[in-house]
């Protein structure tokens, strides 16, 4: 076992005090859910209903049905099942309706919808059988005693292999699992409990992150980052870096900064090092991103001052520190395909001035830098062969995930989907918040049925952007002036060499931009029944055309009062979608319930009835109303005072001081309420 993981285990045990009580109880930790599972399986249920509720709840539809019924034998079966569920996953619908424990305890967020839940349940009633996610959970609650405390399957998967070291076996998992906590030797007052602690231990924070895959990254970064590093003022340590086929950062022994867990403790390391009050800024993000950001596969470049690039190589290892070394103690393993070279950046290009740089973003760069390279030969230490970056295979995305992370019901999804596929231009429009851009890249995934950024392309409008900037134009290159094909261009051209799969071009703030110069005469081409027809470009001696598996997704801030009204060219080749805020969505109302903070509450309440007045007012409406993004946080993010103030005092109240401008009465009653909301 590594001993850092170890390490991390028995500090669980010794101190989280919420591991402790499940150890020294008495009972079984989730008896009411055990007794809630007993009754389900006691009660019987005419067969010819069975049938009819397994048929029905298999639809949207049909579990709106089911949940809405007022039928006494429809509700005493679906009381039956709910109450299940509620000890089953920490996302369950009605939660704190149904789980009679205080602090509403559970065994997993399992990630499974509640329409999903209910039918797997009914299904099981017939069968005696499920899919193996849901009969972790009815296996656990029923034997608690020789079960795991989870419910993923690809979670125990994991587990297994990257773990406990063993392939996965579902009926042999829990056996794994002791042998693998034996050396611990916990002890439960209730045998029942044991799986509820190993599950516990190995979703902590640190401890998952030996197992638990990254989420998906749905940014416009490439999966392959790139990096510029200085080895030592004026490349002292390049020859050591070479000869020991590393890179190495930071000349002075501050401190081994994988023990530290945030950047605030690495800025407190590097100013009681250099006995200052300063922010050290650039450092904390340079050994915050060498440590935990930066990974194996990536590409690293070695600068000499700001603008000449000595070498170039592929990240191998993860971070290591030795403090028997006499300086630069942080290091990583990389193989260095180039090191024979003296590369200076073209004509006003430089480096900043820190020690590592991320420039993933930076095309520009970064194809400069990569097309020399391409051209040199490699210079490989010790006669290994060049390893190059390999691109990810692309991840599964179904309408399922889109549905887990988008407040948004099936029906609706539905609809747009098939909007966009008629039309082939859709535009999200909606209020400040309501999750556009969040919604724009996972619709394109879900489609596509994976996350393969290479066929999503993500833009900007702005009032000063041109056709010029957008499809081609003349560019001063330093020699005079340079015909620049633009990234639509560009992109029409790769999404017709590849007519097997779909391309989605999303622009953000469509209707900022001046739409018919920009589009110039390729406007008429998007159009559904004008796609592969072919046009004259303006700058060029070239038939274009615009691809029909190409589908254009515009995002609208209908809040923005700066902008003037969409011209009707527009809404003639695009359809319209309203997103609207999704506090009263089952997956709002879960997060809600997960945040178990009644201040939480109490705003979002207070939020609801703000957004009824906003969307009364005449001179204002429902494009106005503030969107649920902004109370939106993450999994391990805690909803404290603080949170809860920065959102009312730096979200909320100065859009409605630019909603209110002339109303400041309006303003500082609204203001005060939401004050007092959180108080």
């Amino acid at each position: 076992m590594d001993d850092k993981l170890e390490n991390l285990i028995r500090n669980k045990i010794a101190t989280d005090k919420k591991l402790a009580a499940k150890i020294a109880c008495e009972d079984f930790w989730l008896a009411k859910g055990q007794e809630a599972l007993r009754k389900y399986q006691a009660y019987s249920i005419n067969p010819e209903l069975l049938d009819n509720l397994i048929e029905k709840s298999s639809t949207s539809e049909g579990f709106q049905e089911i949940k809405n019924s007022q039928d006494p034998a429809l509700i005493e079966i679906r009381e039956l099942i709910f109450s299940i569920v509620a000890y089953c996953d920490m996302n369950a619908c009605d939660k704190k309706k149904y789980n009679k424990y205080e602090d509403y305890r559970v065994i997993a967020k399992a990630g499974i919808r509640q329409n999903d839940w209910l039918h797997h349940f009914l299904t099981y009633k017939k069968t005696s059988n499920a899919p193996d996610s849901v009969m972790n959970a009815i296996e656990y609650l029923d034997q608690p005693a020789t079960h795991f405390g989870n419910v993923s399957e690809k979670h125990r998967k994991l587990i297994a292999e990257k773990i406990f070291m063993v392939p996965y076996e579902r009926n042999s998992f829990f056996d794994s699992a002791k042998k693998f906590f034996e050396p611990f030797d916990i002890k439960c007052n209730n045998s029942g409990n044991l799986g509820t602690v190993f599950g516990h231990i190995l979703y902590d924070g640190e401890i998952s992150k030996y197992w638990k895959e990254s989420d998906l990254s749905l940014d416009d970064s490439d999966t392959v980052r790139y990096w510029v590093y200085s080895p030592g003022a004026k490349a002292t340590n390049w020859n050591n870096d070479k000869k020991n086929e590393v890179m190495s950062i930071g000349y002075d022994n501050i401190v081994d900064w994988s023990t530290l867990k945030t950047k605030e403790e690495y800025r407190t390391a590097l100013q009681n090092f250099n006995h200052d009050t300063s922010s050290h800024k650039n450092d904390v993000l340079g050994f915050w991103q060498f440590v935990n950001e930066m990974k194996i596969g990536d590409v690293v470049y070695a600068k000499d001052g700001m603008s000449k690039v000595i070498g170039r190589g592929i990240v191998q290892g993860d971070y290591t520190y030795d403090a028997n070394k006499d300086s630069f103690y942080c290091s990583r393993k990389v193989q260095w395909t180039h090191t024979n070279c003296n590369y200076q950046l073209k004509e006003d290009g430089a480096f900043s001035m820190k020690m590592l740089t991320d420039i993933t973003k930076y095309s520009g760069l970064r194809n400069e830098l990569e097309e020399f390279f391409d051209n040199q030969k490699s210079t490989q230490i010790g006669g290994k062969t060049s390893i190059e970056p390999k691109p990810q295979t692309p991840s599964i995305y179904s309408k399922e995930n889109f549905l887990k992370k988008v407040f948004m019901d099936e029906s609706s999804y539905d609809s747009l989907v098939g909007l966009l596929k008629r039309k082939k231009n859709i535009i999200l429009q909606g209020a400040p918040g309501v999750g556009k851009t969040f919604m724009a890249k996972r619709l394109a995934y879900s489609i596509m049925g994976q996350i393969d950024k290479s066929r999503v392309k993500m833009i900007q409008f702005h009032q000063s952007y041109s056709y010029e900037d957008f499809i081609m134009g003349y560019r001063p290159d330093g020699n005079g002036f340079k015909l620049k094909r633009g990234p639509f261009y560009e992109f029409c051209n790769t999404a017709a060499e590849d007519s097997e799969n779909n391309y989605f071009f999303i622009i953000d703030e469509i209707n900022r931009g001046n739409i018919s110069k920009i589009f110039g005469e390729l406007f008429m081409l998007i159009e559904n029944d004008k796609r592969g027809q072919q046009i004259r470009l303006l700058y060029e001696d070239e038939l274009f055309s615009v691809p029909p598996n190409l589908y254009i997704i515009g995002l609208m801030n209908t809040a923005d009062r700066s902008i003037a009204m969409i011209d009707y060219a527009l809404r003639r080749r695009f359809s319209f979608f309203e997103v609207k805020p999704a506090f009263d969505s089952e997956q709002f109302e879960s997060k809600r319930e997960n945040a178990e903070n009644e201040k939480y509450d109490n705003l979002i309440e207070c939020v609801k009835n703000l957004n009824k007045e906003i969307a009364a007012d005449d001179s204002l409406g429902e494009g106005f109303c503030i969107g649920h993004s902004y109370f939106c946080f993450e999994e391990n993010e805690t909803i404290d005072n603080e949170w809860l103030k920065s959102v009312v005092e730096y979200d909320v109240i100065p859009l409605l001081k630019e909603y209110w401008f002339d109303e400041p009465e309006k303003v500082k009653n609204w203001s005060d309420k939401l004050r007092a909301s959180i108080q």
